[in-house]
């Protein structure tokens, strides 16, 4: 997924995945926030 600053003179490309997604959403339902 390319991402890119302002004015397109720097771009970055990575992959958006989250590798701690169970302790985030254990995180998450802590503070009741539910998907």
């Amino acid at each position: 997924m390319p991402l890119s600053n302002e004015d397109g003179s720097l771009w970055i490309t990575y992959i958006s995945e989250i590798y701690n997604f169970r302790k985030l959403r254990n995180e998450l339902r802590q503070v009741n926030v539910q998907n």
